[in-house]
């Protein structure tokens, strides 16, 4: 009869002191934990209701969150599925599991997520955060394999001195007097369209190396001008070494240049760059590059050409995150050809700036603005005019470029150019405008 009371009581007293293990949770205090970004109280106060609440889709939703952002993502994404399970059209649910998935790594089945949810057209805030995960998720499947881009763009512009030439014919020599350059001399304005194609692969070589070849290719043609109709082709070989703060480039160039169908010229280039990022927003450049200059109708202004660049650029945070950027330029051209006549048109001297800034008006609207400027001397009197030439050479430009939809962007450029020469033929102003339309391949 004791033992029968003994055994009674003693379950009854399990019972009571086990009902704290079992009571309830506050699912309020839960959210409001989570509402706060206080993952760690709310995990800590989480797990103690796990065995008891799993199953519950707003349990295991809040749960899911509070355990991602302790760092127990395997629990979280765990929690997260069961939401899904139940509740298959629970996108909040889902974006934190592709966000699980994308910190572990787990990019496939991350981007597999990320597009379930864009497909059913979700608020603008959300599709912007999904295609930052996605972009990142680009770039990093780019460090282990070979990736590749294309464009195609066309151009409708107007320009007021397609040849570079003097507003005016007459000039005078020393030599001969008063003279007259021909018509076909003298500047000349026209409309023209352009269009050009191109692309790139880049190969990463080890983490932090990356190699890159591509080739550009564009043909402008004129309304009346047709004498001035260009094409252009532009290909390139690149590498790339980041060393802590340091970024190394180094690369090749060709280019070859048609006028009206016929060679005009060639270039051949090296180049290298020292990128160093002084801070997060802040980044200090020097650059060099040789290149040899070939004119196959005038042998006379074949050249090598060295530049030498330093500049600096700065992104700033506050309101359109503007970038400002500043480049001190010198160069020195050298002739293939000796003698003072080869000296007089190709031998130069050169010094000058370019700086400019880009304005971020919203996430797909940009305005940007340069200022290049220039002083060139030559190497010898120019017998001809009786003097050695100088120049100074200005130019400013003004863009706009419109991101409309994905991969696509519409862009408005204005040039504004202008060259004072001591040689008055070598005067000249140019202003040239244009829309151009590009697409971009992935």
């Amino acid at each position: 009869m004791k033992s029968s009371f003994i055994r009674r009581a003693s379950f009854f007293l399990c019972l009571v002191f086990s009902i704290p293990a079992y009571a309830a949770i506050d699912l309020g205090y839960l959210k409001s934990l989570v509402d706060k970004r206080d993952f760690k109280t709310a995990y800590s106060y989480a797990i103690k209701h796990l065995e008891q609440n799993e199953g519950d889709p707003e349990f295991d939703y809040l749960f899911g969150m509070a355990a991602i952002d302790t760092g127990e993502i395997s629990k979280g994404i765990f929690s997260l599925e069961r939401v899904l399970i139940v509740q298959p059209n629970n996108h909040p649910a889902r974006l934190e599991l592709a966000r699980a998935y994308f910190l572990l790594g787990e990019d496939i089945r991350a981007r597999k997520e990320f597009n379930t949810i864009l497909k059913k057209n979700p608020p603008p805030g959300v599709r912007v955060t999904i295609n930052q995960f996605i972009n990142a998720i680009k770039l990093r499947e780019t460090r282990y394999k070979t990736s590749s881009k294309a464009y195609a763009e066309v151009n409708l512009g107007y320009d007021n001195n397609v040849n570079g030439g003097p507003a005016t014919a007459d000039f005078t020599s020393p030599l001969f007097g008063a003279l007259s350059l021909a018509d076909s001399s003298i500047s000349t304005d026209d409309a023209f369209y352009k269009m050009s194609v191109g692309g790139a692969v880049n190969k990463p070589v080890a983490p932090g190396e990356h190699f890159t070849m591509g080739y550009d290719i564009s043909y402008r043609g004129h309304q009346n001008a047709e004498d001035f109709d260009t094409k252009t082709f532009n290909g390139y070989a690149s590498g790339s070494i980041l060393d802590g703060k340091s970024r190394y480039k180094f690369g090749g160039q060709i280019n070859i240049f048609y006028l009206d169908d016929q060679t005009s010229r060639n270039i051949l280039g090296l180049n290298g760059e020292w990128q160093y990022t002084l801070d997060k927003t802040t980044q200090f450049t020097v650059s060099g590059q040789v290149s040899k200059y070939q004119y196959p109708g005038s042998a006379i202004r074949n050249t090598t050409s060295l530049t030498t660049g330093f500049g600096i650029s700065k992104r700033f945070t506050n309101t359109f995150k503007p970038i400002v950027f500043a480049n001190l330029i010198l160069g020195r051209d050298s002739p293939y050809t000796a003698g003072s006549g080869a000296a007089a048109v190709a031998e130069r001297t050169l010094h000058g700036f370019r700086t400019g800034t880009q304005l971020m008006l919203t996430p797909k609207f940009s305005l940007s603005g340069a200022l290049l400027g220039q002083k060139v001397s030559y190497g010898a009197e120019n017998s001809f005019f009786g003097k050695v030439r100088k120049d100074e050479f200005w130019s400013a430009s003004l863009s706009s470029n419109w991101l409309f939809l994905e991969n696509w962007s519409l862009r408005a450029d204005v040039n504004f150019i202008e060259n004072d020469s001591n040689i008055t033929i070598n005067n000249y102003d140019r202003i040239e405008g244009q829309i151009s339309i590009r697409h971009d391949f992935q």
